[in-house]
């Protein structure tokens, strides 16, 4: 999981808007990725990849929006450092 999360990583701190720099902080359950600024941009569930928006700073949104494993390539393709890919259409 953690060569994925690199790459998604990377994909957003290649598109970022200058501002941001992103990291990661993992927890019990979920590994948030961080925003430099001060902002959670998205968690990851640690047991099966699910990636999730998040709802408040501690706390994931109630649905999936793409898997680490099986979405990585469409995430590589998508991501933006302003989170317009987690949103539901």
């Amino acid at each position: 999981m953690q060569e994925l999360l690199d790459r998604l990583i990377k994909r957003l701190n290649d598109h970022s808007d200058g501002y941001s720099v992103f990291s990661q902080s993992v927890g019990r359950k979920y590994i948030k990725i961080l925003e430099s600024r001060g902002g959670v941009h998205a968690f990851i569930d640690k047991k099966n990849g699910d990636v999730y928006k998040p709802a408040s700073w501690a706390k994931p949104a109630d649905h999936v929006r793409y898997n680490l494993y099986n979405d990585i390539d469409q995430l590589e393709k998508k991501a933006d450092s302003h989170g317009r890919y987690l949103y539901i259409r």
